[in-house]
């Protein structure tokens, strides 16, 4: 399975692509919301995991112009972000996240686990 992983923290995702690679999954990688957009549209990828706060374009925009524009239609999304409120967590699901997580809350592991069960 393909991921692409939308995430600005490069050390952030230089430790979730190690751990997804460890697992088996291929992962595509970008580090702002304009080049993610740009990825979504190519479609390459099978799972979606973003970022809410990110340069030139946030999550949230992009899951809302993505799922406007048809571009995550038989994908799985996952929300990876350190914001904790239920307004983005719902905005999040409405634009179609399958899952809304606070990196807080989770260890590289439990993600992997995560997106097996998506």
């Amino acid at each position: 399975m393909k991921i692409l992983l939308i995430e600005d923290d490069r050390d952030i995702s230089e430790l979730y692509q190690g751990i997804l690679r460890d697992n088996s999954f291929e992962v595509d990688f970008v580090y702002d919301g304009e080049e993610g957009m740009e990825k979504i549209v190519e479609g390459n990828f099978d799972i979606l995991i973003v970022d809410i706060m990110l340069p030139s374009k946030d999550g949230l925009d992009i899951l809302k112009d993505s799922r406007k524009k048809g571009y995550l239609k038989n994908k799985k999304v996952l929300v990876l972000s350190s914001i904790d409120r239920n307004d983005v967590v719902e905005e999040s699901e409405n634009y179609g996240a399958q899952k809304y997580i606070v990196k807080s809350s989770v260890n590289p592991q439990e993600l992997v686990d995560i997106i097996n069960n998506l």
